[in-house]
């Protein structure tokens, strides 16, 4: 095994095993090559580790080994693939368990954080309709003259003839012209002077 297997199955650090091997095993490292130990090496640095939960081969080790089929192009046995894929299932399922858990507390602060925020602003060209409908209303006077009296005093201010200009490009009404030219918060401010505020 090399010292990343080792590692693995042991479920602690390369440098961690490096340590332990070259205490162990010092002639093993060369310049430049990397270290291979057999089985029962192997075996007496997992031990070295004492990590918990670690479970030493029986006495009988040589026997064992003879029963176990080496895995095709590695020096890994069926018994170390088998412990390595128990152990990687275990992480990678207590992994998921833990970012469930974060997610659903993720979750939970965004659903807070929603109920705190403020009710959504009022577009400006349906700022300007409260405020013309709020006129007419209290003038008793029709919609449209109030319409014509905020178009008038934008005209004045020298902001355009909404009218004609709508008109001309064809849209719907004047003030989705407005809304669509860009200049719907010029007219809010208008009609605030004129009106006082919605």
């Amino acid at each position: 095994m090399t010292i990343k297997e080792m590692a693995e199955v042991a479920g602690v650090s390369a440098n961690t095993v490096n340590r332990k091997a070259r205490e162990l095993f010092w002639d093993k490292f060369q310049q430049g090559k990397r270290a291979t130990f057999t089985r029962s090496e192997s075996v007496q640095i997992m031990a070295a580790l004492r990590k918990k939960g670690f479970v030493e081969l029986p006495q009988n080790e040589e026997v064992l080994r003879q029963n176990e089929e080496v895995a095709s192009g590695s020096s890994l046995t069926t018994r170390d693939l088998d412990l390595i894929s128990a152990i990687v299932s275990r992480t990678v399922s207590m992994t998921i368990q833990q970012l469930d858990v974060r997610l659903a507390k993720i979750e939970g602060r965004v659903e807070e954080r929603a109920a705190l925020l403020p009710a959504p602003k009022i577009e400006d060209k349906d700022a300007i309709r409260q405020l013309v409908a709020k006129e007419a209303e209290f003038s008793h006077r029709e919609h449209s003259s109030v319409w014509n009296e905020l178009y008038t005093a934008c005209y004045y201010r020298r902001m355009g003839n909404f009218k004609v200009q709508a008109k001309n490009a064809g849209a719907r009404s004047v003030i989705e012209y407005i809304d669509s030219i860009g200049v719907a918060g010029d007219v809010l401010a208008v009609a605030v002077d004129l009106w006082g505020k919605a």
